[in-house]
Parts: C-alpha cells; structure tokens; sequence
C-alpha cells in the first residue's frame, strides 16, 4: 500500500521542499489573478488603467528582479552560505550594491516622470510612488534569492506568496474604506511589506551561537556574469511566451491576432506547469556542485516531473483544446483552431528543453543559454519573412521551437558523453596508476626534499608549512623542508621556527639574491632523488599534492613535473578581468599535446628527478620556470604535466601590480631565444590557432566583460613591456598577491 511515510522516504528531500515552493508559487498567482479581477469590477477604467501601468512595469521589472534573486540564489549555493550563519552577510554585502543601483534608477525615473505621465495620461503623483519598488523590490528578490540559494524553499515561498496576499488585502481595504482611486498604492505597499516580512524570517533563522563561516566580504563577488546571462534567458523566455502577441498584433488584422493572442493562453499554462519545479533548479545544482556531488540524479527527478506535468497538459489541449476554446471563447477563435496542435506541440518541446537550458545555466554552462537565445532571434527573423497569413507565422513559431529542443537535447547529450568520457579516462588513469604504484613499490620508497624562497610571507608561511608537513606519503618519504628566507624583513622567519619540526631547515639569508639563487642553492644542499620547488605564496589544496606532483617521477614516466595553480575567487575589477584571461589561458594550455607543454611549467610548484636538478642551473632572467623547461628539452629530459595537483594562488588585485609580472613575462622571450636558439624556443611556443579561437569563445559566454576587459589589459601590458627597457637587476615583488 502506498502510504505518506513511502512517498516521503521515496522522493529526494530537495524535491519534496521544492515542491512547497512551486506550491507557493501556484496560490500566490492565483491570488493574484483575484486582485486583478477584484479591482476590474471595483475600479472605474480611469483608475484601473493605474494599476495595470503598476503591474506592466512590475512584470517588466520582474526579468532583471527574478534574474537578481535567480543569481544570488546561485552565489549563495556556490559559496556555500547558510542563511543562519551568513544571511546577514549577504544581504549586507549584496545589498549595498542593489541599493547603489535603486538610487540610480529613481534619479532616472524621476527625470523621466514628465515624459510618462503625458504618455500614460496620468499625473506624475501617482508614479512617483513606483519608486518604494525599485529598492525595497530589490531587496526583496535579494532576499528570496539568499533563503533559496540556503535551500531554505518554504521561507522563500512564503515571501513570495505574502507579496501577493498583501496586495489583495490592501486593495479591498482601499475599497471599502471609500478610497478605491488609490488601490494602486496596494503594489508598492505589499512590496515593502513583503521586504520587511523577509528580514524578520533572516533574523529568526539565525542561530545566535553558531560561528560565522569562512565567508568575507573579499570572497563572495556579486555574480555579476550570471546575472547577466541570466537576464538573457528571461528575455529568450519572453520572446516565446509574449513578444510573439506583439508580433501577431503587428503582422495581422485585430481579429486574427486576438484570436491567436487568446490561444497563446494554453501556452502559458503549459509553461507554468512545467517550470514550477525548475524554479529551484538553480539554487540545488549550484549547491550540489560547490558540494562536489552528481547533479544528474536530481536532474533527472526535475526533468521528469516537468514532462510529466507538460505531458498531461498537452494531452488535455490536444484532444479538448477545441471545445475548451470554443465554449469559453465561442467563434472568435474558430479561425486558429486547426493550428492548436502545431502551438502545443511548439510550446511542449520549448518547455521541457527549457528545463535543460536552465540546469546547464546552473552549472556555469552559458553556451546553452546563448543557443536559447539564438532562437529567440531566429523567430524573430523567421516572423519578419514569414507573416504573411497566420498559418505561416504558428509554423514559424512551431519550427523555430523545434529547432531550439533538437539543439539543446543535442548539446545535453553530447555534453554528458564528454562528461562520461573524462570520467572514464580519470578511472582508468586511477587504477593504471595503483597498478603501476604497487608494481614500482620497492623496500625503500625515494626521498623527497621540498624548496622555498620566501621573501615576507609571514601571513602564509606558517599554515603553508603545516600543510607540507601534513601531506599523505603513500610512494615516498618527505626528507626535509629547506626554507630560504631572501632577505625578509618581518616575521617570516619566526613564524617558521614557532612550528619546531625538525624536518624544517631554515635558512635566514639578510641578502636578497632572487629566486633563482635560491633554487639553485636548493639543488645544491638536498641530496633526495627528488626535488620540489614551491613558491611561498600559495596554499595546499588537499594532502595528495605531494603525492600528485612526484607521482609522474616515481613512476618513471617523467624526469620533471609542473602543474597549474588555482586563482582564489577575483575580488576587484582587475581580478575578475585576470580571472577570465586564466580560464581562457588554463583551457587552451591543458588542451594542447595533453598539457605537456611549456605552457604548463608553473614556477610556483615543480618537481625534479635528482639526475636533472644536480645539472640544471637555474638563471633569474629569463623567467626561471620556461628556462627549467627548455633546458630539460634541450638535454634530452622528458617534462611531465602532474595531474590532480590542487593548488591555490591570489591573482594581483591592482593594475600596477599586474604591470610589473606582465611585463617581465613578456619581455623574458627574447632573452629565451638568445639562450636556447630560435627553432628550439619557436617550437615549444607554438599554440593551434582554433584551439585558440574555440577556447576563446567558450570563456567568452562564461565571463564576457572580464574577458573583453582583459584583451584590452593585455595588450596595454604588451606595449608597454615593447616600451620598457629590459632590466638586469631582480624583479620587483608584487605585495597584492602575498595577501
């Protein structure tokens, strides 16, 4: 027997609180389907003309609203706050910037209340109470977006659904106290009321004796790019559900175009019912992904419960579509009629494949919100050629639907082979290397010696210390820590010291030499079959990054070992555009020649085999990591990309700082090819151009003003390394990054 306890153990938790959600969602339309019809019976059409200007620019403003708490919702899940422990955070963070912008769009609107009130024909009184809108909407959205990014859906539910009880209440209130003309202001009061009632939920829902998590304000930038393609695919959504009523008005006579725009409601319907669920799409998978769990279980619990829902309401237009129609609308329809199934059918497939759009859009997959958008812009296209009688426009419509459901479930499928693809290939290379490993395994396991030349890093040294220390030692042994500090003039020395590990030799040299120097003074001292070199800068993500980066040289795969570091999540404008260039740089890097290539050789983390570095000498200038990799090419020695090294580093967070690291990298290939001859140096640069290009473009969907932002960096820090004379003394430091 199929009992309550059965179906709640049966459904995902996620689902089941989603579900009180779209609930939410379906009573608070309802209510407001009632106040719409409350205040058309009760309003002259003078004063329900205001209201309906109210609810136009509130359902224009709900695009970027919904995109607002849609992004926040996704930066919460993806940041891993929790509105008990960090709500408060967020609004305060985020909110500053929702107000920032609040205040600019009232200046705006003030100055345009003349124009509007001669354009609607209303005074300019009543629309400067649209005002209240603008910021308490905002942060209203903001906050929804925080409680379901927390996964907190009833909280976020009930807000929603209280705005729209609010307004219903307020306007039979204005009626029978006499005052029906201003029913209007109903709108902005339930908005505000509607904010405030969000913020007691925040306040209530925060456990006062729980620590504040590892969230500040440096580490949770607004998702300014979601947000924008997020705005994107409520426009794409638009096209399909509204902007083609204003095309059919434009194209047809009165009648045709009523008749069509009357039938379009089963489109809405159908679009309702199958999106209720996805409406907490975004906040799950953005939370199941920052957890690092599968999202394609819950995906495919929301993509069944949307064709389920779209299914059964396709059935019903289908086989009683025209008699529903008829006996509401009587011959006013008669002439779409026989086109129903073609809209059905088109509004069926957009639906579902919107479910798929909106998953991927989750995961940071913009190339599907971009080929959503795409055909929105092929319909449109498609209608200016093809208008001429109705049946032409519904079959435009019909095939550009088509079109957009074959595309996206093309691009899902191909999407997940790739993702079962890497998979498979990281299970095989897993088991390859514990074969290997057990076989390689000898009574005594080599001995490896770790680097590094520190030159004030006493906010990083100590932890950066205890996590080598800490580092899981399945195939070696970790011998010593040679700590080189460079001429440091604070606490780097002492913060050292405190840890008393005997493991850790601290060299404190007064005299700046560089780090060459210090690598080479390295090479020299350790006598371990294998050498690490770490810059002091950065942070362990795991304890398997020892393990990962010697891996290739125990096995004997490789005499010499790289990997790419991480960048933290980007804080100022400057990062956020060094950001992107990284994501397109690490894309094209990782693709080429399976990441054995120069561009891969990062000097913040390198390992040696003992018969390399007791050759190699290290020279400053050139960049000291190409030169380790030329001189290993040059000599015969076989350079290995370290897979699964999870490192992290801070990217400079001003221009200044960024000018000096670019324009020392850029100036060191001229010195390359004196070094190591033209052919060698040319050889080793060479990148294909379409890999190039391709990876050019799919970063550019990801973060389109940081990467545009950074092409212009670049070539500002291209000319002015051509600019700048070539300096023999060592480099200047670059103080953001040891933040």
């Amino acid at each position: 027997m199929l009992t309550l306890e059965k179906i709640k153990n049966f459904l995902p938790q996620t689902i089941r609180e989603g579900a009180v959600f779209s609930l939410a969602l379906v009573f608070g339309n309802i209510l407001n389907f009632i106040f719409y019809l409350y205040l058309g019976r009760h309003l002259t059409p003078g004063d329900f003309s205001l209201v309906a200007v109210f609810l136009a620019l509130l359902t224009t403003a709900s695009v970027f609203l919904n995109a607002l708490s849609s992004s926040v919702g996704h930066g919460v899940g993806w940041y891993g706050g929790r509105p008990e422990t960090s709500g408060f955070f967020f609004f305060r963070t985020w909110g500053k910037q929702v107000a920032a912008f609040a205040g600019i769009l009232s200046v705006v609107w003030l100055a345009a209340l003349p124009v509007l009130a001669r354009i609607w024909e209303t005074g300019a009184v009543p629309l400067m109470f649209f005002l209240p809108i603008f910021l308490f909407g905002g942060l209203t959205f903001l906050l929804r977006g925080i409680f379901q990014g927390g996964l907190y859906f009833a909280i976020a539910g009930i807000i929603f659904f209280s705005e729209s009880l609010f307004k219903l209440i307020g306007a039979v209130m204005f009626t029978v106290w006499g005052l029906a003309p201003l029913a209007y202001l109903s709108i902005p009061i339930s908005v505000i009321l509607s904010c405030f009632l969000g913020l007691f939920f925040l306040w209530k829902v925060r456990a006062g004796n729980l620590p504040q998590e590892n969230i500040t304000k440096d580490s949770i930038p607004f998702p300014s790019a979601f947000f924008f393609f997020t705005v994107l695919l409520g426009l794409t959504t638009l096209t399909f559900l509204t902007f083609d009523i204003f095309l059919a008005k434009a194209f047809f006579d009165p009648e045709t175009a009523g008749a069509y725009a009357l039938i379009t409601l089963c489109g809405k319907m159908l679009f309702f019912s199958g999106s209720l669920l996805s409406a907490v799409m975004i906040s799950v998978i953005s939370n199941f992904t920052r957890e690092g769990k599968d999202t394609r279980g819950i995906f495919r619990w929301l993509l069944a419960a949307t064709v389920a829902f779209v299914t059964l309401g396709a059935v019903f237009f289908i086989f009683f579509g025209k008699w529903f129609f008829t006996a509401i609308y009587g011959s006013k329809v008669a002439a779409v009629l026989p086109l129903l199934p073609w809209y059905i059918f088109a509004m069926t497939g957009f639906t579902i494949s919107y479910t798929v759009v909106l998953y991927h859009h989750a995961k940071k997959e913009f190339q599907f919100t971009f080929a959503a958008l795409l055909s929105a812009l092929i319909f449109f296209v498609g209608t200016l050629v093809f208008h001429h009688r109705i049946g032409e426009f519904l079959l435009v419509f019909f095939f550009t639907a088509l079109l957009h459901t074959v595309t996206i479930f093309s691009m899902h499928f191909f999407r997940a082979f790739q993702e079962r693809a890497a998979l498979q290939k990281e299970e095989r290379e897993r088991a390859e290397y514990i074969s290997r490993s057990e076989a390689a395994r000898v009574p005594t396991p080599p001995r490896v010696s770790v680097g590094i030349s520190a030159l004030n890093e006493e906010k990083n040294i100590k932890e950066f210390l205890q996590s080598i220390l800490h580092q899981r030692q399945e195939h070696f042994v970790l011998d010593k820590i040679f700590l080189f500090s460079d001429g440091s003039t604070d606490g780097t020395v002492r913060e050292a010291a405190s840890l008393g590990s005997h493991k850790i030799i601290i060299l404190d040299e007064k005299m700046r030499r560089g780090k060459a120097a210090r690598v080479n003074q390295f090479f020299q001292l350790t006598s371990a079959d294998v050498a690490v070199v770490f810059d002091a800068d950065i942070q362990l993500g795991n304890d398997m990054v020892l393990e990962n980066l010697t891996r290739p040289i125990v096995l004997g795969e490789a005499d010499f070992t790289s990997a790419l570091p991480t960048p933290t999540p980007p804080r100022t404008l400057i990062e956020k555009a060094l950001y992107a260039g990284c994501r397109l740089k690490y894309a094209v890097y990782l693709s080429y020649a399976g990441g054995n290539n120069r561009y891969t050789c990062y000097g913040a983390q390198r390992a040696f085999h003992q018969k390399l570095y007791k050759k190699l000498n290290i020279v400053e200038r050139p960049g000291e990591d190409v030169y380790s990799f030329l001189f290993s090419k040059k000599n015969g020695f076989k350079y290995g990309y370290a897979r699964g090294v999870l490192t992290y580093f801070t990217l400079p967070d001003n221009f200044s700082d960024h000018l000096k690291q670019g324009i020392r990298v850029m100036q060191n290939q001229t010195r390359h090819r004196d070094i190591f001859g033209e052919e060698l140096v040319k050889k080793e640069s060479y990148l294909p151009k379409f890999l190039v290009v391709k990876e050019f473009f799919k970063t550019f969907f990801q973060f389109p003003f940081s990467l545009f932002l950074y092409v212009a960096i670049f070539f500002v820090t291209w000319l002015m390394a051509k600019r700048t004379p070539a300096t023999t003394t060592l480099w200047k430091t670059i103080e953001s990054s040891k933040k």
